[in-house]
């Protein structure tokens, strides 16, 4: 006897494989992960500072929501146009090619900081004291939390403003009375701080230190310019200059300019401190320089 094939089982068994198949293929297209998405950070270059060039070398770091840190390197002028891997990023971005400044606690977009090494020299003569190095040239941006998303082709676009984490002081000397008497300035200002967090602009009031400068003849007496990242906020700042006359001997000024620090900030990047000293005396050994006055200038950012 032949054996009857039920049709109605048959067509429902391929049916079933026909579904399964079917929805399997659907699930894999569901299930395909989102490669990445299109960045672009383009840089605003409005707070350069006066008489310094858009910085040669950038690094942008990409700090992942799980932890991953992506860096990218590139120029201050052409910025960053790339694809991250989808997700949400702080994103913290630097010059590599300031002067004086190194960089630490990278790993963690809160904790990196920018730093200056230190150096010892002899001032007074008499005793070792322990220095700052000068920044200058630095600038950071932190650009807090951005998406960056991988559905649709999306593509985002954003603007950052880096900030110049190197303060200056312009010291201006004007010398009165016995002018023939000074030989030559030595200067200190304490009180300044060693380290900066790049992506807020805030100073790290772990560590202080002094910076030393010579103030050089000009015209209209001595100048200087003095650069740093900043100061504890209230804490107390003294310049010192130590006046060098020209029949030998010396004699220190200080004079405490904390609140004329304290203007220093994101905007006021810049000051000019005029001072007046006066020399009395007419011989070597008995010659005498007083503070007679001095005055603060604040600048706001000037770009190029």
């Amino acid at each position: 006897m032949k054996k009857r094939i039920n049709h109605s089982v048959l067509y429902a068994v391929l049916g079933l494989a026909v579904l399964l198949l079917t929805g399997s293929c659907t699930r894999r297209e569901l299930e395909y992960p989102a490669l990445g998405g299109n960045l672009t950070i383009t840089f605003d270059w409005k707070n350069l500072m006066s008489g310094e060039s858009i910085p040669e070398n950038m690094k942008i770091c990409f700090y992942g929501s799980n932890g991953t840190i992506i860096t990218k390197d590139c120029t201050g002028t052409t910025g960053f146009s790339g694809t991250l891997p989808a997700g949400t990023y702080q994103i913290l971005a630097y010059n590599s090619d300031g002067n004086g400044t190194g960089y630490e606690g990278l790993e963690q977009y809160t904790t990196a900081e920018g730093t200056v090494s230190t150096e010892t020299k002899a001032f007074p003569a008499t005793r070792a004291v322990t220095y700052l190095i000068q920044p200058s040239h630095v600038y950071a941006v932190g650009l807090g939390s951005v998406t960056v998303s991988g559905s649709n082709g999306q593509s985002t676009h954003i603007v950052a403003a880096p900030v110049s984490l190197a303060k200056k002081v312009d010291i201006k000397i004007k010398v009165t009375g016995q002018t023939s008497a000074l030989a030559s300035f030595t200067g200190t200002i304490d009180g300044i701080v060693q380290k900066i967090f790049l992506s807020t602009g805030v100073v790290d009031a772990a560590t202080t230190g002094l910076i030393d400068f010579t103030p050089l003849p000009a015209s209209d007496g001595y100048v200087a310019t003095v650069s740093f990242f900043g100061k504890v906020p209230g804490g107390k700042n003294m310049l010192t200059l130590l006046c060098n006359y020209t029949g030998g001997g010396s004699e220190t000024i200080t004079q405490d300019i904390s609140t004329a620090l304290d203007n220093l900030s994101q905007s006021v990047v810049e000051i000019q401190l005029d001072i007046t000293i006066n020399i009395t005396g007419t011989t070597p050994g008995n010659f005498q320089a007083t503070l007679k006055d001095w005055s603060v200038e604040n600048r706001e950012i000037i770009a190029q």
